[in-house]
Formats: C-alpha cells, structure tokens, sequence
C-alpha cells in the first residue's frame, strides 16, 4: 500500500485520485476475469488446469515485475529523503483513516452480508447473488472513473464521499425488509439494493482516494499511505463480525446501527477535512 501509493504520486502528478480511480476500474475487471476463469477451472477438476492456471498466475507477476522496470520516475518532492516523521501526530489524518477504515465495512457486504442473508432468509434465490456480484464489478469499474472526475478540493472531495456514504446507509436498509415478499418483488428490491450500494461505493471510493492524496504532504506519501493501509486493514479484519452481528440482532437494530455510524463517521471526515491544507513535513515536528 505505501509503495503504491506513493508510486501513484509521483507518476500521475497532479492528478492521482483519477490515476487510482483508473487503476481500480482495471483491477475490478481484472478480478472479475480471475474469478470466472478461476470458475472454469474448478468446474473442470482437471489437475492440469490447476497447474497452469497457478503458473500463469506466477507469470504475471513476472510481467508485472518487468513492467516496473520500465517506468521513469520524475524528481523526488524536496525533503521527500529526509527523516520520516510519525504520521499519528497528525490528528486530521489519523482521524480519517481510522473512520474510513470503520466505513469500509461496506466492501463486505456483497461478498458476505448478503450471500449470508440470503441463504438464512431466501435460500431459493441464491443464484442471483452471484450475478449481482458481477453487475456491481462491472458497474464500478464503468463509473468509477466518472466518479473520480471533477474532484479538485478537499471540500468537493469529503462531499462526494459524504454522498456516497448516503447511499452506503441508504442500501443497508434493504436488509431490514423483504423477508415475507414474494420472489419476484424481491429480485426487483435486490436490484434496488444494488443500485444503491453500488453507487455509494463509487461515489465513498471517489472521495476517499482525493482526501488520501490531498491530506498527505507530497514528500511523505508513502509513509502516510501505510498508515492508511494498516488503520483499513484493523479495521477490516472485524468486517464479517459487523455485518454477521447485524444480521443475527433481530428487529433490523444492527442495519440501523451500522447506517447510522456510516452516516456520523462520513460527517466526522467532512468535519476534519474541510479547509485543510496538505500537511508540510517540517510541520509535524511542531506537533
């Protein structure tokens, strides 16, 4: 995460929120294209489709590796080589990669929350669940980049990501109806759901990658990038607990909690972030 964005950084200049929103379009389609074509070789159950499925999956780590290799890097920003300094000072930086961390419970919903929904409370519609996988995968990597676009202040940064986390909060309210509806009228309130969420992920993902870049002072990209990598990854690794929990509380109490705290966390980040300006390095030790 800390090489990568700070490779992003330097790459793309100016730009490297739109530069991230591309290369997340190609990595959803890419992971999409694994997972079918990882499909295919499960379906097959031949050992040979194994092996060359796992070697040419080592191979593009080597096309990958050699790629790197060619790449030009422009100068290194001024004091970009000099002492790290702890980015936990930072208190408007800390603060919003704790609550985005917290946020990012919402990537585990389609992967678990709803496979784990249906099955309890529909289990004869769980062949759609995997085309709405792959609808959302397709829709967000179509419109992330539009998402991205027109972002170019921190202020027009935390409101998109504070619409996207409307729309987040929004589709988590599907799950407290739809238990006792017909089939049918169901598959449309899923395609509603769909809808929703995935346009709060674009919308939140949108947001979130500008704030990363502009809160971060030029010279210590990587080092802020770690820290936002780690406080995603503590955070992430309580995700199956969260939404399972909300799913086992009854009454919908836990849907309600989990929008709400998406709602109040998403306030916070706007709160931090409007009229920052990007942290100076020689500022933290003043801190």
């Amino acid at each position: 995460m800390s090489s990568n964005t700070a490779l992003i950084r330097r790459l793309a200049q100016e730009s490297p929120a739109l530069a991230r929103a591309s290369l997340r379009s190609l990595l959803t389609l890419g992971i999409s294209a694994g997972a079918l074509l990882a499909g295919l070789v499960l379906g097959s159950g031949s050992l040979a489709a194994f092996q060359i499925a796992i070697l040419s999956n080592a191979l593009t780590f080597v096309i990958a590796a050699v790629l790197l290799t060619r790449i030009t890097l422009p100068p290194a920003p001024d004091g970009a080589t000099g002492r790290p300094y702890p980015v936990v000072p930072d208190r408007r930086f800390a603060v919003f990669s704790l609550a985005n961390g917290a946020i990012g419970i919402y990537l585990h919903v389609l992967s678990f929350a709803l496979p784990l929904w249906t099955v309890i409370h529909h289990p004869e519609l769980m062949w759609i669940v995997g085309l709405l996988i792959a609808l959302n995968a397709l829709l967000t990597a179509t419109f992330q980049i539009p998402a991205s676009a027109g972002i170019v202040s921190i202020g027009a940064a935390s409101r998109r990501l504070l619409i996207g986390a409307v729309f987040l909060a929004a589709s988590y309210l599907f799950f407290l109806s739809g238990w006792s509806v017909s089939p049918p009228l169901l598959v449309i309130m899923l395609i509603g759901f769909l809808v929703a969420h995935t346009a709060g992920e674009v919308l939140y993902s949108a947001g979130t990658m500008e704030l990363l870049f502009r809160l971060a002072p030029a010279q210590q990209q990587g080092q802020y990038g770690a820290f936002y990598g780690i406080s995603n990854g503590l955070t992430s690794s309580a995700a199956p607990a969260v939404p399972g929990g909300a799913i086992a509380l009854s009454g919908g109490w836990g849907w309600w909690l989990l929008a709400a705290a998406t709602l109040l966390l998403a306030i916070l980040i706007r709160a931090v972030s409007n009229g920052a300006q990007p942290v100076d390095a020689a500022d933290m030790i003043d801190r």
